[in-house]
């Protein structure tokens, strides 16, 4: 099994569906870590670095701040220069829509009753 970036996203989607251990999702993440050390451009670094930190997220809840930023970063460098801040932005609006349906898919989710 090849582990990286992408591992570590699909990971990290596994854990959330409670097919994997945490312990797995972890891994990915250190992997992906990893591979962000080796990459060779900033804006490959930054998306190594956002995925290990969505994975991540399975151990420690406060990494997801942390897969945001590198996701904003990693679109800033992928960007020309003058367009790093709106691309940056752009990226910004996109995760926080995605908040947004999350929390209304949530509440709108019947709570189980134990």
């Amino acid at each position: 099994m090849t582990f990286g970036p992408r591992r570590a996203i699909e990971a990290g989607r596994a854990w959330s569906r409670k097919e994997i251990p945490m312990s797995e999702a972890r891994a990915a993440a250190f992997a992906a870590h990893a591979a962000a050390r080796d990459a060779g451009h900033a804006a490959a670094c930054a998306a190594a670095r956002a995925a290990g930190h969505a994975a991540a997220t399975a151990h420690v809840a406060g990494h997801a701040t942390h897969a945001a930023t590198y996701a904003a970063k990693a679109a800033a460098f992928a960007s020309c220069p003058t367009e790093a801040t709106a691309v940056t932005t752009a990226e910004r609006i996109w995760q926080y829509q995605q908040l947004l349906q999350r929390e209304a898919y949530i509440q709108s989710s019947p709570t189980e009753k134990g």
